[in-house]
Formats: structure tokens, C-alpha cells, sequence
């Protein structure tokens, strides 16, 4: 942790920040893929449309959490946000492109 404390580790949050972070991911994944399905996408557009959908660039965020916060402890507070949503889009991505690259898409 850059701050020192223990409340800015990204692996000692409360299982609610997991849930929290991880889930716009999945989410914005699951509808965009559904709806790109339902407009009748061709299957490689439905893959990219859920891909765009998921993908955020995560160094924006790590730079407004270093701009926003002048307190050490928010400041790795704020950081834990986008360096999980980092980790998880990748292995939720990872997985949803070889799934769809395995089903043909």
C-alpha cells in the first residue's frame, strides 16, 4: 500500500467492495451481449460490442484518484477501485473472449 495503512491494501477490503467493483464489469458484459444479440449482430460484433462495453480505461481512473484525494489513506483508498476493476475486467475478458472464441464466435 503506498499509504501505510491497512485500510488501503486492495486485498483487505469487506467482501462488499469485491462485489461492488466486480460487478458494473459483469454486468455492462452480460448486457451488452444480450442486447447486441437481440439487434442481431453478427457473432464476432456481438463479441466486440460486449468487449467495448466492459473495457474501461482503468489508468484515467488511477490518475483521478491520485489528483482528488491530497490525504495518503483516501488516496489508496480511492486506487484499490481501479486496480481491482483492472485485475477483474482482464480475467472477466480473458475468459468471456475464449469462451466466445471456442463457441465459434
Amino acid at each position: 500500500s503506498l499509504s501505510g495503512s491497512n485500510e488501503a491494501q486492495v486485498w483487505g477490503q469487506h467482501w462488499s467492495f469485491y462485489v461492488g467493483v466486480t460487478a458494473p464489469c459483469f454486468a455492462g458484459l452480460c448486457i451488452a451481449t444480450v442486447f447486441a444479440t437481440i439487434a442481431r449482430l453478427r457473432k464476432p460484433e456481438v463479441m466486440c460490442v460486449g468487449v467495448e462495453c466492459c473495457y474501461q480505461n482503468v489508468g484515467i481512473a488511477t490518475s483521478a484518484a491520485v489528483a482528488m484525494f491530497d490525504d495518503p489513506v483516501e488516496r489508496g483508498q480511492a486506487l484499490c477501485v481501479p486496480l481491482f476493476y483492472g485485475l477483474m475486467e482482464a480475467i472477466v475478458l480473458g475468459v468471456y473472449c475464449v469462451i466466445g472464441w471456442k463457441l465459434g464466435w
